[in-house]
Parts: structure tokens; sequence; C-alpha cells
């Protein structure tokens, strides 16, 4: 790796400040990023003087802000000077890119800046209050490809987002339908799942179950499970950004990639699977880390997918049937790569199984304390304490069920949290499991649908 000053001269100087709207704009690296202020208008710069050759310029920026971005803008770099940055840049030479930002208010804060995937300014890591929504995004110039357009602006009605278009493969006879016609759908699907204990099932039941993984230094590490829940959109639990090695901080968006049409978890050339970036990430507003509260977190993808037989996204519920009393007594599915519960050991393909969802009062009198605070209003309690339960590699996966009468597969909850076996075993199945009832959340979800 090359060292810092062969990338960018010894300009750093003092800590430069800057107010704008009442806000303190401070940089991590004055002298290589800047804020900036054009009348009314603020924009990042980004200012570079090579002391070496630098060859075709590749650069990335990660900000963090504070609640939603009401956009699909989600800013861009401008090259100043025009000048031709497709080449070798030699030293001496400056060059400086303005940074559009999508919002203004709040100012968006840098997290890591990088030039040819060499990263040359950290800001400071914080985790968001508890009751505050935080958006990552992922800024790239490539001199090599045109810059492009702003992204159009979002749908102003969060209910319309169900009624995007989307392009799913000629194999189905799908060219242009509503999220609505094409969710839920199972087209190879054979039999109604029987989970106990992990049990295997057939690639393509499960479409919408998706794979995220941790990317580091060209190291895949499988992370969670998500659902896909449009043609870019994927909802998962927060476990799923958290950083074990980093208390209190979250994998930047471009760290992650998920693995769409999954199956067999470390063959990436498998037939019908696309891997895809992720370019940012909401948490709900309101998530409290230590119990678990409004454990959600939607995923905005590089770009939209095709679908077909085995990439598919599940249907949202229905605001008609809400209310929990609907679902105590009936059985959802669940999905994932859970490890095994009694040797720990990783599993190459997924598993599924059958969760009994049980009335709040029930779970909080099944003689576990803890239940008496994972437990509220907008949560599920599911399972059948025989053995069947969920462990590490399902955490984010969805449980889903038929409505009566819809013969489509809708996602009620997501796996959310679970009791410690504390006998040296990794889960305890003997227990139910707590799930984040997604009904409960239908308009922040749909916003964020139709925001970013």
């Amino acid at each position: 790796m090359k060292d810092l000053n062969d990338i960018i001269l010894r300009n750093i100087g003092v800590l430069a400040l800057l107010f704008v709207n009442g806000q303190r704009a401070q940089s991590p690296c004055p002298g290589i990023f800047d804020y900036q202020r054009d009348g009314n208008i603020t924009y990042g710069l980004v200012h570079l003087e090579p002391t070496v050759p630098v060859p075709q310029l590749v650069i990335q920026a990660y900000f963090t802000i504070p609640g939603q971005v009401p956009s699909t803008n989600l800013g861009s770099f401008e090259p100043l000077g025009g000048s031709d940055l497709n080449r070798t840049i030699n030293p001496g030479e400056v060059v400086s890119l303005r940074v559009h930002f999508p919002v203004i208010k709040p100012l968006p804060r840098l997290i890591t800046l990088t030039v040819n995937n060499e990263p040359i300014c950290y800001g400071p890591e914080e985790r968001p209050p508890p009751d505050q929504a935080v958006t990552v995004i992922n800024l790239e110039y490539n001199a090599a490809l045109p810059p492009k357009p702003p992204a159009p602006l979002p749908i102003a009605n969060p209910d319309e987002s169900s009624a995007s278009c989307l392009q799913s493969s000629d194999r189905i006879g799908e060219t242009s339908k509503s999220l609505e016609d094409v969710c839920g759908i199972v087209p190879l699907k054979m039999a109604v799942p029987h989970i106990l204990q992990g049990e295997s099932y057939p690639r393509g039941d499960w479409p919408w179950v998706v794979a995220v993984f941790i990317q580091k230094k060209f190291n895949l590490r499988f992370r969670c499970v998500g659902m896909l829940i449009s043609k870019h959109h994927v909802i998962s639990s927060v476990f799923c950004i958290e950083d074990p090695k980093r208390k209190g901080s979250y994998f930047l968006p471009g760290e992650m990639l998920v693995k769409v049409g999954a199956y067999d978890l470390y063959d990436l050339t498998e037939e019908y699977t696309v891997a895809v970036g992720i370019r940012n990430y909401t948490i709900h507003d309101d998530y409290h880390p230590k119990v678990f509260k409004n454990d959600i977190v939607v995923f905005t993808l590089m770009k939209d997918l095709l679908f077909n037989d085995y990439v598919r996204p599940v249907c949202l519920w229905s605001e008609a049937t809400k209310e929990q009393k609907n679902v105590i007594g009936r059985v959802g599915v669940v999905a994932g790569w859970s490890r095994n519960v009694n040797n720990g050991t990783k599993p190459e393909e997924p598993s599924q199984g059958k969760f009994l969802i049980v009335s709040t009062e029930d779970c909080r009198a099944s003689s576990h304390v803890d239940f008496d605070h994972l437990t509220r209003d907008t949560t599920l309690c599911a399972g059948y304490r025989n053995g069947t339960g969920i462990c590490e590699g399902d955490w984010g996966a969805g449980m889903y069920l038929r409505e009566k009468g819809d013969p489509k597969w809708r996602l009620r909850a997501l796996a959310s949290a679970g009791i410690n076996s504390g006998d040296g075993f990794y889960c305890n199945v003997q227990q139910y499991v707590i799930f984040t009832d997604l009904a409960q959340y239908l308009p922040w979800i749909k916003n964020i649908m139709a925001t970013t």
C-alpha cells in the first residue's frame, strides 16, 4: 500500500470549520476534503495534489446523513477545471472535484474517502442516537466512465411504490408488471415446507431469500439473511450491518454484497445467482439495540434486478389485516443458512422451518424473564420450543405466510432476537423466537421504498 504522502501533498494544515444553516461542518481532513458554500448552496470539495504518478482516477466517498434522504438522487462528483482525468495524473497537478450533496440540512458527514482503493481520509465513527434514523451513501467517481445524470425525483405518494414498473426474464413472460402482480409467487414450488431442525429445500422454493455478505480485501464472509421486497430493495434486521469488531459501528455499504437467487452460499458462479452491491441503507428512526426495538434496516441495491423463477420479491403484508390477532395461532415459514444448533458448523445450502405464532402474553408466561423486555406491540413471538428454532445465520430472515383467500406469500415479520442456550450450544431452540412485526411498519417501509 502506498504511503498517504505518495498520493496527496502534505497540506492538511489546521482544522477548518464552516457554519452552515446553524450547523458546524467539520472536515476530518481539511485540505483534502472541505465543506464550501456558494450563496445558499453548500457542497464538498475534494482537493488532490499527487506527489507520484497516479493512474486512472477512481474516487469513493462514504457519508452518513441523519434521517432519511428524501430523494433518489444521492449526490454526485463534478470535476472542476474542465480537465480530462481519464489518464495518469502527474506529480504537481491539482485535481479538484465538487461533491453535490442530496441534502444540506442536515449536512452529510464524511466517513471515508478513498483514491484508487487507497483510504486517504477517515472521519469519526458515530452511532446515531437511538431515536434517530441514519442513511449511509456511497458516491463514486470513475474517470473512465461518463458521468451519470441525476436520478429522477421519488414517487410523491409512498403507497404508489407498489405500482412501479418492473422487468423480469422473458422466460416467464413478464415484461412490465406492478410489484403486486409479480411478488409472492413461487413458480417452481411443488409442496408446502415442513421444517424440523433445519430441513433443506430445493433451489427456487423461496426466490426472495437473499444472502448478505461482508467483503473485505477480496474475501467474502456471510453475515445474515435478507428478503427481497422490490427490484432494488432488501429488508433485514440491524444485526446485518453491525460490525462486531468495532463496537457501536456499522459496516459501510461498500463493504457489503447481496447474493440474490442464492442457494450454495460460497459458489458465486452458480447459475441464476446475481451478486449486487449496496448503494445505501436506512435504519429505522427509533432503533434501540439493547432490546432490539424497531429492528429493521432497508438496503437500496446498486442496480435494478430482473425477475425470473429464482429471483422474485415477496409481497408486503396488507394494511387491512395488520392487527396481530389475525395471525395468532397461525404458522409461518422461515428460511436461512443457519448454523447447526449442536456443533456450530456453517452450512452451504439453506434450510427452512415452520413457526407457530403465539400471543405476547403466552410468550411472556413461557418461563423466561427476558421476554418481558424483548416483546412489545411491534413484535411477534413464534416457535414450537421443540428443537426447531433460529440460529446464527438466520437473523434478518423473514417469516412469511399466506393470508386467507390470498395465494401469494406475504412477509409478516423478521427474525430479530432469541435466547442464549447457556449450555455451550450456539442457540436455544427450546425457546420462542422474537420477530419484528413488519405489518406494524408498513408506512415506514413504503416510504423508504419510494424515496431511495
